[in-house]
């Protein structure tokens, strides 16, 4: 008991000393951080798309909005641009309504990203500046402008807070994505070495497909992001090869919940304007417009119309016989514009890892001699191709020169005449012995002969011959016209006249061979006898 009570009266005493020691040890206070004016500021913009990717030809302007003092602890931003002066109690935020004053010197000149490493501003005087996007590359959304101030309060790892004099801002981003793209999806067939690369017959219909991505902050009714003026496609072939047909033209909106037609809804014009380098064309090509007017209050077209959703326009065009030499490549361009551009729209062009088509139609031509390599006219063919169809011709010229192809059976194939110009389907030079094809799809085709010139005999076997991007109707060689593949007919026996001494020799022959045959039996016969 006695040591219990000398305990509780020694637990007393340190309980006493510790309340007296409270009372007469100050408790230590952090002190407040002040800021170094002999400190210099730099600024790291760390510019990247969505998917995190930094992004290329961007570029920044500093200017710088007001100066920071710090007296008795308190902080102090003077505007240097209309002489407000504010104390530590109000953001530097105060300052945004300059953001839009044109009245702000720039602090240097711009400084672009170069899409490997970050932008930085070093070297910069204590202040609040306002940081301004003043280039932005096509395709890329614009990033807002903001305010930031050199130095900025941050927290260590301890939780004490500290002057920063280098920040590092990472502006929000958006790129029109290269989900922007275009092939054809029926009517042609793949030629070439190329994905991009297709080809069809003169007169054939061929479908193509648009597909874009809505950029993630479009503009959507009662939404708070990006509230676009303007998003158009604009579809640009480059010659007269193809001819649209402006009534097929289908445009949906398709996400995950499936597609919804918006063709109604969306404004469609026949030619494109000058838009991305191209030269305007009333006639050639159309636009699609997804976004009603300029007022960017204004909700896009059709509310399925949202931010990461795919337009995808399907249409159809017919191949003319001004493809014939003269390739077709139909170009998809987008362009954006929004009210923080400055009047300047951005451009879209698709993934160069999904080219544009390109679009042919191929010819081959042959050439009829004889063993002595002379030319011969009136032989006749007929073409088949790998599907066991034959090439017919539907002429809407009399010498051939217009017109379309089409994929037939024997009975109606067209039949071509070697020298006869009005056999040669949009024929570009004439010769005798010569037989062209031309303005047809990429393929394996039998040329078959149905009729040997007078005193020739008709080949025993198709030619069979390769259409395609290495084939040619004709080579011109200065005077000399070079053609793919030589067709040969020789010469038949000539059979005498009815009535003449040959046919009393054939009788006799035949005659002699009759009876030889006959004794031969007879002998056979007696042989066996006599076994």
């Amino acid at each position: 008991m006695r040591n219990k009570s000398l305990f509780k009266r020694a637990f007393g005493m340190l309980l006493a000393f510790a309340l007296t020691a409270s009372m007469i040890i100050p408790a230590q206070v952090k002190a407040a951080p002040t800021i170094d004016d002999t400190q210099k500021g730099k600024l790291t913009i760390h510019k990247t798309d969505q998917d995190q990717n930094l992004i290329k030809g961007a570029g920044y302007t500093l200017y710088k909005v007001a100066d920071i003092t710090q007296t008795s602890g308190k902080m102090e931003y003077t505007s240097n641009v209309a002489g407000v002066t504010v104390t530590s109690t109000t953001s530097p935020s105060v300052f945004e309504s300059y953001i839009q004053t044109g009245s702000l010197q720039p602090v240097g000149s711009e400084q672009v990203t170069d899409g490997t490493n970050d932008l930085v501003f070093s070297n910069l005087d204590l202040g609040v500046y306002l940081v301004k996007e003043t280039t932005t590359p096509d395709g890329v959304i614009a990033s807002n402008d903001f305010l930031v101030s050199l130095p900025m309060t941050d927290t260590d790892a301890n939780g004490d807070q500290y002057w920063n004099y280098e920040i590092t801002a990472t502006p929000k981003n958006n790129v029109f994505d290269g989900a922007l793209s275009k092939t054809i999806s029926n009517g042609a067939v793949a030629s070439g070495n190329d994905d991009n690369a297709f080809s069809a017959d003169v007169g054939k219909t061929v479908t193509y497909t648009i597909s874009a991505r809505v950029p993630e902050d479009f503009y959507i009714s009662g939404d708070t992001g990006r509230k676009y003026t303007q998003l158009d496609l604009y579809d640009i072939p480059s010659n007269d090869g193809i001819e649209i047909d402006m009534s097929s033209i289908k445009v949906v909106i398709s996400d995950l919940t499936g597609d919804t037609d918006i063709t109604n809804d969306v404004t469609i014009e026949k030619g494109t304007p000058a838009v991305g380098g191209y030269t305007a064309n009333a006639n050639r090509g159309f636009t699609l417009s997804f976004v009603e007017g300029t007022d960017p209050n204004q909700a896009p077209v059709n509310a399925a119309v949202v931010a990461g959703s795919t337009i995808v326009a399907t249409y159809d065009a017919v191949v003319s016989s001004n493809i014939v030499g003269d390739p077709v490549t139909n170009h998809i361009l987008g362009q954006y514009d929004y009210p923080e551009s400055g009047g300047h729209p951005g451009t879209v062009d698709p993934d160069p890892d999904t080219p544009e088509p390109v679009l042919s139609s191929y010819g081959y031509a042959l050439f009829k001699v004889n063993e002595n390599n002379t030319a011969l006219n009136t032989a006749e063919f007929i073409v088949k191709d790998e599907n066991g169809k034959y090439l017919h011709f539907n002429a809407t010229s009399t010498d051939y020169t217009q017109g379309t192809w089409s994929r037939v059976d024997e009975a109606d194939a067209t039949v071509f005449t070697s020298g006869n110009t009005d056999k040669m389907p949009l024929a570009k030079l004439t010769a005798d012995g010569r037989f062209e094809i031309s303005g047809v799809a990429a393929g394996t085709y039998e040329v078959i002969e149905v009729n040997a010139p007078t005193g020739y005999t008709l080949l025993k076997t198709p030619v069979s011959i390769q259409i395609n991007e290495t084939s040619t109707s004709h080579q011109q060689q200065g005077d000399v016209t070079v053609y793919d593949t030589k067709i040969t007919n020789v010469k038949g026996f000539e059979l005498p006249g009815t009535g003449g001494k040959g046919t009393v020799l054939y009788l006799a022959s035949g005659v002699i061979v009759i009876l030889f045959g006959i004794f031969m039996v007879l002998k056979a016969k007696k042989a066996g006898k006599k076994n």
